[in-house]
Protein backbone atom coordinates (compact mmCIF):
# COMPACT_ATOMS: atom_id res chain seq x y z
CA UNK A 1 0.00 0.00 0.00
CA UNK A 2 2.86 2.40 0.81
CA UNK A 3 4.37 1.96 -2.68
CA UNK A 4 1.06 2.61 -4.44
CA UNK A 5 0.44 5.75 -2.39
CA UNK A 6 3.91 7.03 -3.21
CA UNK A 7 3.32 6.47 -6.95
CA UNK A 8 -0.07 8.20 -6.87
CA UNK A 9 1.34 11.20 -5.01
CA UNK A 10 4.29 11.42 -7.40
CA UNK A 11 2.01 11.35 -10.44
CA UNK A 12 -0.25 13.99 -8.90
CA UNK A 13 2.73 16.23 -8.24
CA UNK A 14 4.04 15.78 -11.79
CA UNK A 15 0.66 16.62 -13.33
CA UNK A 16 0.28 19.75 -11.20
CA UNK A 17 3.77 21.00 -12.09
CA UNK A 18 3.41 20.52 -15.86
CA UNK A 19 -0.19 21.75 -16.09
CA UNK A 20 0.64 25.05 -14.37
CA UNK A 21 3.15 25.82 -17.13
CA UNK A 22 0.48 25.31 -19.79
CA UNK A 23 -1.89 27.76 -18.12
CA UNK A 24 0.86 30.34 -17.72
CA UNK A 25 1.84 30.04 -21.38
CA UNK A 26 -1.62 31.03 -22.60
CA UNK A 27 -2.12 33.97 -20.26
CA UNK A 28 -2.87 37.37 -21.80
CA UNK A 29 -1.45 39.53 -19.00
CA UNK A 30 1.45 40.78 -21.15
CA UNK A 31 -0.85 42.03 -23.93
CA UNK A 32 -3.21 44.98 -24.22
CA UNK A 33 -6.04 43.12 -25.94
CA UNK A 34 -8.35 46.16 -26.04
CA UNK A 35 -6.02 48.31 -28.15
CA UNK A 36 -6.06 47.86 -31.93
CA UNK A 37 -3.06 48.97 -34.02
CA UNK A 38 -2.80 49.03 -37.81
CA UNK A 39 0.71 48.88 -39.23
CA UNK A 40 1.57 49.01 -42.93
CA UNK A 41 5.12 48.13 -43.89
CA UNK A 42 7.48 45.67 -45.52
CA UNK A 43 7.74 42.15 -44.12
CA UNK A 44 11.38 41.40 -43.30
CA UNK A 45 10.99 37.94 -41.73
CA UNK A 46 8.26 35.39 -41.11
CA UNK A 47 9.12 32.67 -38.58
CA UNK A 48 6.67 29.85 -39.25
CA UNK A 49 6.63 27.59 -36.20
CA UNK A 50 4.39 25.99 -33.60
CA UNK A 51 2.77 27.07 -31.37
CA UNK A 52 2.99 30.67 -32.65
CA UNK A 53 4.38 32.44 -35.71
CA UNK A 54 6.51 35.58 -35.49
CA UNK A 55 6.11 38.31 -38.10
CA UNK A 56 8.81 41.00 -38.37
CA UNK A 57 8.31 44.10 -40.49
CA UNK A 58 9.68 47.58 -41.14
CA UNK A 59 7.24 50.50 -41.19
CA UNK A 60 7.70 54.25 -41.48
CA UNK A 61 6.42 56.36 -38.56
CA UNK A 62 4.95 59.90 -38.75
CA UNK A 63 8.41 61.49 -38.70
CA UNK A 64 9.68 59.37 -41.61
CA UNK A 65 11.87 57.08 -39.50
CA UNK A 66 11.86 53.34 -40.11
CA UNK A 67 10.49 51.44 -37.11
CA UNK A 68 11.09 47.70 -36.70
CA UNK A 69 7.99 45.82 -35.54
CA UNK A 70 7.80 42.27 -34.19
CA UNK A 71 4.38 40.65 -33.86
CA UNK A 72 3.19 37.28 -32.63
CA UNK A 73 0.42 35.47 -34.45
CA UNK A 74 -1.61 32.34 -33.88
CA UNK A 75 -0.43 28.86 -34.70
CA UNK A 76 0.33 28.04 -38.37
CA UNK A 77 -2.89 26.04 -38.84
CA UNK A 78 -5.04 29.08 -37.96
Amino acid sequence: MNGKLRIILSLGLAVSIFSSRLVAHHGAAAYDTDKKVTVKGTVTDWLWSNPHCILQLDATDDSGQVVHWVTETENPRA
